[in-house]
């Protein structure tokens, strides 16, 4: 499967987002624990602290000994919001931080995988560079 990368960025009207142009997506919130999930990727970047920003690679196949997992998780508590639409992760890197994943989810899976492998870069690598450092593994899509 492709590695996708997306580029979370903070915007301090609506917390975290992303845009992706050729899905038609623009300042995607990330909420529900994917918003605690950049900051916490954030914070393990070498990167200047006050550029809230950073390249998220991911996809559905191991990408590197590195990479942090999500894991799938079929049964989230019944006190977490969004039950009916998206889908609830577990980031065990961080102590099983639940992570809601909206369904625009279905622009870079079919169905959403049991795990999603991923790696956060800093801001100032090249989204082209980062990729090309991950060719070995299969193609790649970049935002």
């Amino acid at each position: 499967m492709p590695l996708h990368l997306i580029t979370p960025v903070w915007n301090p009207v609506l917390n975290w987002t992303f845009t992706d142009p050729e899905h038609g997506l623009t300042n995607e919130p990330l909420v529900d624990g994917a918003d605690t999930l950049c900051e916490r990727l954030l914070s393990t970047l070498d990167a200047d602290p006050f550029e809230y920003r950073f390249h998220l690679v991911f996809g559905d196949t191991k990408i590197s000994r590195s990479a942090m997992k999500l894991v799938r998780w079929e049964k989230p508590s019944p006190l977490l919001p969004n039950q009916d639409f998206g889908t609830w992760y577990i980031a065990p890197h961080f102590g099983a931080l639940p992570v809601w994943l909206c369904p625009n989810l279905s622009h870079y899976f079919s169905t959403p995988p049991e795990i999603i492998f991923c790696e956060a870069h800093a801001a100032s690598a090249e989204p082209r560079e980062i990729l090309r450092a991950y060719s070995e593994i299969g193609s790649a899509h970049t935002v």
